[in-house]
């Protein structure tokens, strides 16, 4: 189990050791809040890891991504169906997902 910290801000009343202390578990990845950039993503219907992959959300959710999905695949891939899909996070989710049912 992975524990993720979201809209991790500075001035929040706790920190990353103190949400560990009582998880009893280490947080393995931290998402930074991000002021409106998600909402107005949203309301245009466009991903904020497009529309602003630099921001500093866009880095940690693409590192997020990375973390629980890496980007290597088991070899050989279980079907060429599985290999031919994107390698977007849904992507490598549906080809690790098509590997684990083999």
């Amino acid at each position: 189990m992975k524990e993720v910290s979201n809209r991790v801000l500075a001035k929040n009343r706790y920190d990353a050791e103190d949400l560990q202390e009582a998880l009893g578990h280490p947080i393995a990845h931290q998402v930074p809040e991000a002021g409106e950039l998600p909402v107005n993503a949203l309301n245009r219907g466009v991903p904020f890891v497009l529309s602003d992959p630099q921001a500093p959300i866009s880095k940690s959710i693409r590192a997020l991504a990375d973390l629980l999905l890496p980007t290597s695949l088991p070899s050989p891939v279980a079907s060429a169906e599985a290999a031919a899909q994107p390698q977007t996070f849904w992507g490598r989710l549906a080809a690790r997902r098509a590997g684990s049912e083999a």
